[in-house]
């Protein structure tokens, strides 16, 4: 009953909320001095940091969390003990190349991962068909996800392409 009247009374506890995101990318990075305020400041630039930065903006419009590179990926030491699920090669931003996309999901979601595998054809069927642009059946295929998992965010991203690009 106190938590109930608090939270009532916090307008800070009823904020909305924060969307963040995480993204991983392994590459090179360059450290650049910056004179900010009369001093000299290390900042990092380069190829790898701003793949890693767009990744994470991806994964907040996705809203899935931890968006990984094909390339952190393959430097893991043992990338089986992580639940990885492929999203295809796709461009982090404007004039980019494509780069393969995995999303980092809890190890503690059982379910998504039971669902995920009990697909007829697989999760990563239903990426491939939309990388070769065949749209119906990849929709299909992400409607399946959505009829066992409604709030999967990945899912719902593809088959709103999937639904654009096929009136194209």
């Amino acid at each position: 009953h106190l938590l109930h009247d608090a939270e009532q009374e916090s307008p800070a506890l009823n904020a909305p909320q924060l969307l963040t995101g995480l993204g991983a990318h392994l590459g090179s990075v360059l450290w650049t001095g910056v004179p900010i305020g009369g001093r000299l400041a290390a900042l990092p630039a380069g190829e790898a940091l701003r793949t890693a930065v767009r990744l994470a903006a991806m994964s907040i419009g996705l809203r899935c969390g931890i968006l990984v590179s094909e390339a952190a990926v393959e430097g893991l030491q043992s990338p089986e003990r992580f639940r990885l699920r492929p999203l295809g090669r796709l461009r982090p931003g404007p004039g980019e190349g494509r780069v393969a996309v995995y999303e980092l999901y809890s190890v503690r979601d059982e379910e998504t991962a039971g669902h995920l595998r009990a697909l007829p054809g697989g999760w990563e069927e239903s990426v491939r068909q939309f990388q070769l642009g065949q749209w119906r059946p990849a929709a299909l295929g992400f409607r399946k996800v959505l009829d066992a998992l409604p709030h999967d965010r990945p899912a719902r991203f593809f088959l709103r392409q999937c639904r654009q690009r096929s009136t194209r």
